[in-house]
């Protein structure tokens, strides 16, 4: 998330915009805490970064090989219940 922030924001300024303290976003940006959904989002849109990058990439900023992006297994995201996943190409579903 502080990837995303640098060179736009102070963390004073993203907070005030976040309407949150400066120590949560200090805590979201060590992955002390995590933001919710709606906060993620928010983020994403004033950072102008791809929410599913902050959902997932978890500091990887370019896809690997296969063109995955996230730092989860789709083992990992199987298990959150969607029933399917897609990542680059392809589109798996359990």
């Amino acid at each position: 998330m502080a990837k995303a922030r640098e060179g736009l924001y102070t963390p004073v300024e993203m907070a005030q915009m976040m309407l949150c303290s400066k120590n949560t976003i200090s805590n979201w940006e060590n992955s002390h805490t995590k933001p919710s959904e709606r906060k993620l989002r928010r983020w994403a849109d004033l950072t102008g970064v791809d929410y599913e990058w902050l959902l997932l990439a978890e500091g990887r900023q370019e896809p690997d090989s296969y063109g995955n992006t996230g730092g989860v297994t789709i083992r990992e995201l199987l298990a959150c219940g969607s029933g399917q996943v897609t990542t680059g190409k392809w589109t798996i579903a359990s």
